[in-house]
């Protein structure tokens, strides 16, 4: 068919969910939340590829067994639910913003929240015609044909309510830079990965300051599937924070602590978002230990 899909399985998440029990144990006033984003083949590949070791079902129940004092969102069985609609990239790894917005929809359940309204909280753009960044790594392959003779489009949403996005050079906080918008919609500038529109890409840390007024705080560690995600968070919280963690504690990075962050701040909620392949990689779970528990 016209997808490219990556298939992958429900693998070293007992590490991972392990890494998030200490997080708990040290920080019990937390409320702590668990999103695993599973890959396009869960819902749309041949049974080959979606069961037996490609099972990513299996995947939050695994987390949720060795995560005590964490909130597993169900976001498996809610995708399911919309398979028929546009949730996941033909041509790019990622959801697209429709699919994060159910598992967003996912998460206000669980925390109590109201969801914003897809049509009635959000102004709507499109980008097209879009080719993922599947594409960008197969489009010298004669299959790669069907891709481009038949592109997709790339949705986003910018939150009505008012927001301020602040990014940092490098990570450091005390280089702060304003932008417009948590879309960057400079679509020329980000080459063949425009899926890195979404509340800007991975940055290492940003601060989003929203018209909100309920005081609540948020802070959200992720890695590239959490970024469709932010969007439509503005909506439910006054402060958020977003962080990847392979960006600090690394070789070349700066040295971070999210605890001092988190009590400095006030932060009341904590969001791991993380797709079910960068759950179970070693720079992942090495990265969020130096993050959390150091």
């Amino acid at each position: 068919g016209d997808r490219v899909m990556m298939p992958t399985g429900a693998y070293n998440l007992k590490a991972f969910g392990g890494i998030l029990s200490e997080f708990a144990d040290i920080m019990p006033h937390l409320n702590l939340y668990s999103i695993t984003g599973p890959t396009s083949a869960a819902f749309y590949a041949s049974k080959k590829y979606s069961t037996g070791s490609y099972d990513q079902s299996k995947a939050e129940s695994i987390i949720a067994q060795h995560a005590d004092g964490v909130t597993v969102v169900k976001v498996f069985d809610r995708l399911m639910e919309h398979r028929d609609e546009h949730i996941y990239f033909r041509s790019d790894v990622h959801w697209t913003a429709l699919g994060a917005y159910y598992a967003y929809t996912a998460f206000c359940e669980v925390s109590g929240q109201e969801a914003a309204d897809l049509d009635e909280d959000f102004t709507k753009g499109t980008y097209e015609p879009f080719l993922g960044g599947l594409y960008a790594q197969i489009y010298k392959m004669p299959q790669a044909s069907r891709l481009k003779n038949n592109p997709e489009k790339l949705d986003y949403y910018i939150p009505k309510i008012g927001h301020q996005l602040t990014l940092y050079k490098m990570g450091n906080l005390k280089e702060p830079y304003k932008v417009d918008s948590i879309i960057n919609t400079n679509f020329k500038s980000l080459g063949a990965y425009k899926y890195s529109c979404f509340a800007w890409g991975d940055q290492r840390i940003e601060r989003i300051d929203t018209d909100n007024p309920n005081g609540r705080k948020l802070l959200v560690i992720k890695d590239s599937y959490g970024s469709a995600l932010v969007p439509f968070l503005v909506h439910n919280y006054s402060l958020i924070y977003v962080i990847d963690p392979k960006g600090f504690n690394n070789e070349g990075c700066l040295e971070f602590d999210a605890k001092k962050l988190i009590n400095e701040e006030g932060i009341d909620d904590v969001l791991f978002c993380f797709s079910i392949y960068g759950s179970g990689r070693q720079i992942i779970r090495d990265s969020l230990r130096s993050l959390l528990l150091r």
